[in-house]
C-alpha cells in the first residue's frame, strides 16, 4: 500500500515561513511574552522582502564554498 504513495513537495508560504522562524528563535533564545509579536513581525517582513527579490541577487549573498557547488 505505501508503494503507491505519491509525494509532493510542500510549498511555504511567507506566513509559514515566520511561524517556523519564529518558533526556532524562541527554543533558542529566552524571549519575554511581550517581544514575541515584534520577532514575528521582523521575520515576516525579511521572508515578504526575500521572496520578492531575484534569485541572482541573493546569490551574490551566499558564501563562495557554497556558490561554487550550484
Amino acid at each position: 500500500m505505501c508503494e503507491n504513495v505519491k509525494l509532493t513537495s510542500i510549498q511555504r508560504n511567507e506566513f509559514d515561513v515566520a511561524v517556523e522562524l519564529t518558533q526556532l528563535h524562541c527554543e533558542t533564545n529566552i524571549v519575554k511574552p511581550d517581544d514575541i509579536k515584534k520577532i514575528f513581525a521582523e521575520y515576516y517582513s525579511l521572508a515578504r522582502i526575500l521572496n520578492c527579490t531575484s534569485e541572482d541577487t541573493l546569490i551574490n549573498f551566499l558564501p563562495e564554498n557554497v556558490k561554487n557547488k550550484l
